[in-house]
């Protein structure tokens, strides 16, 4: 819950801010790292990439379960949300 507080806070009063949305401890795998790298970075969902929040944002971040982020493992997320950071810089 204090996750969307904090998305609706950014929605309401910073403008210039970027979030992205990664899950840990998925049954599936979508993530750049796993892509390039076959049998890494496994269970780790890239939900939503680097952008300016926005109301759509904030429905999949109420959608998603805290079961497949509570079961993360924590560091293949870590790496997983840093590659995302570094492809949105890079445009």
């Amino acid at each position: 819950m204090r996750r969307i507080i904090v998305i609706q806070q950014k929605l309401l009063f910073t403008k210039q801010d970027e979030l992205g949305l990664v899950l840990v401890g998925t049954d599936d795998t979508d993530n750049a790292l796993a892509a390039e790298d076959p049998g890494s970075y496994e269970h780790v969902t890239v939900l939503q990439q680097l952008q300016k929040p926005d109301l759509k944002m904030l429905e999949t971040i109420k959608s998603a379960t805290a079961a497949a982020a509570a079961a993360a493992a924590h560091s293949g997320g870590r790496a997983a949300a840093l590659e995302t950071e570094g492809d949105s810089t890079a445009h």
